[in-house]
């Protein structure tokens, strides 16, 4: 639902087409908390999203420490 997040999805949707026939799998993981997991489904389907999506961070400082220790900057990554 976040603006740059929405902005960036149909580009990320078209190179999951490109590229999904490939050695490649595309997953897209919500920032929002597990009980608002009905309205990130609605936006993935709104936007077309044909990938794996991961719903449940609850503490989103410790996630994006483990997924890159260097990341300082807000979603999008």
């Amino acid at each position: 639902w976040c603006g740059p997040c929405l902005v960036e999805m149909p580009a990320l949707v078209d190179i999951n087409r490109m590229y999904r026939g490939r050695a490649f799998e595309m997953v897209t993981i919500s920032m929002d908390l597990p009980n608002r997991k009905d309205l990130a489904l609605e936006t993935l389907q709104s936007k077309h999203v044909a990938t794996k999506n991961f719903i449940s961070i609850v503490d989103k400082d410790a996630f994006a420490e483990v997924f890159d220790p260097q990341w300082r900057g807000p979603v999008p990554y």
